[in-house]
């Protein structure tokens, strides 16, 4: 078949090429209709094309090579230390661009491998796709992965995988998989995730499920949140329900509504609950905040307790020099030296020296040295060290009232 040599500097206007097209540097292609290359289509240099292309295979080298139309490359596109821009759609098999590819229209293909930037203005459609450095699309993607050594700017995703190297910003979506970033992720919306890893700090902007969830600093969620495993290492806020297997926060979690977990709860910091905290165990470093807790087994608090309705364990022990403000109900309650609280219902209540505890029912009470208490009932058993004291009412019953929560 014949083909097609374009010198340097020409202008030209061009159809079909019944071979391969050949085209050397600063040179302008003017389109009768469709340019149709039947082999490839080679650029060494910078080139324009007024109109549409479609070729077998496109090689680019040291080139920008501009394109006022749509490109379809049956095969492979290469560019080698080259830029190619489309102002139409976009369609080849395996694409490997060094430096920039920029589309103005949808895109699909096999395979998009690039090294620089890839700015797709529409849907982008592919099984692989690879950027050294940024991406860009401003139409839903849809691949298999996205790996991305830099920064993405998305719009909705269906996915099943997503690794990004720095930070990530996307309207929501589905990765099916894994999402794992280095640095930050911002997600506008409603985000389905297999497991979340990031390195930084992640917001998720409405409602979102998922399974596994690691972040390295900050995490915050605008709505509702579903998860298997949710670790911060830093500070988490929910701004709706939180709800998942188990939790575990360096620092503090804030959560708007209610939280409820099916194994345990451990913060290093503050835990704060707007309405019910729910989990098998709690561990708390320092202050835990909530309308009401039921934890079916242990309960630890380093620092203060604050709740409305009450906390619930099936054994609970506030550590030294702790305030407790509201209920404390369950099997055992310890208050450890110099710890306060209100109400204990239990049915064994253990105050720890110079502790003080306002009204206290229980089967059996127990006072160390310097442990006060202003009312006790108590249906089996009292018992009270060198100067523990009850300041005002102390009976034996044959019923205790009936225990909150």
């Amino acid at each position: 078949m014949a083909g097609q040599h374009v010198p340097k500097g020409s202008r030209v206007r061009l159809g079909t090429v019944e071979g391969d097209l050949d085209v050397e540097k600063n040179v302008r292609i003017d389109v009768d209709g469709l340019l149709k290359v039947l082999g490839r289509a080679s650029f060494v240099g910078d080139a324009e094309i007024a109109g549409n292309v479609e070729c077998a295979s496109l090689r680019a080298d040291h080139a920008d090579l501009l394109i006022h139309g749509n490109l379809e490359v049956t095969e492979d596109l290469e560019g080698e230390r080259s830029s190619i821009r489309v102002d139409g759609t976009f369609r080849a098999r395996d694409v490997d661009v060094d430096k920039q590819l920029v589309i103005r229209g949808p895109a699909a293909g096999e395979r998009f491998e690039i090294g620089g930037l890839l700015d797709c203005g529409d849907t982008l459609t592919a099984r692989r796709v690879s950027v050294g450095g940024r991406v860009v699309v401003r139409g839903a993607l849809k691949a298999e992965k996205l790996d991305v050594g830099g920064m993405a700017e998305l719009a909705t995703v269906e996915l099943d995988e997503l690794a990004i190297g720095g930070r990530i910003s996307l309207r929501g979506g589905e990765v099916r998989r894994s999402i794992a970033v280095g640095g930050t992720i911002d997600a506008a919306g409603a985000l389905t995730f297999g497991s979340l890893d990031v390195g930084g700090k992640a917001r998720l902007g409405a409602p979102s499920q998922g399974g596994n969830i690691d972040i390295g600093g900050v995490f915050r969620t605008d709505g509702d949140l579903h998860f298997a495993r949710l670790e911060i290492g830093g500070i988490g806020s929910i701004h709706g329900n939180g709800t998942g297997q188990s939790v575990e926060v360096g620092g503090k979690l804030d959560v708007r509504r209610s939280l409820e977990v099916q194994d345990s709860i451990e913060v290093g910091g503050m835990l704060e609950v707007g309405e019910r905290l729910i989990a098998a165990r709690l561990e708390v470093g320092g202050a835990v905040r909530a309308l009401r807790g039921i934890i079916s087994g242990e309960v630890e608090v380093g620092g203060s307790v604050g709740t409305t309705e009450g906390l619930k364990g099936r054994r609970i022990r506030v550590g030294r020099k702790t305030k407790a403000r509201g209920a404390l109900v369950g099997d055992r309650v310890i208050l450890e030296a110099d710890a306060e609280a209100e109400e204990i219902y239990a049915g064994t209540v253990e105050l720890g020296r110079d502790a003080h505890a306002t009204r206290i029912f229980a089967e059996e009470v127990i006072l160390e040295r310097g442990a006060t208490t202003d009312e006790v009932q108590y249906t089996r058993s009292f018992g009270e060290q060198t100067s523990g004291s009850v300041r005002g009412s102390l009976q034996k019953v044959d019923h205790l009232p009936t225990f909150p929560l």
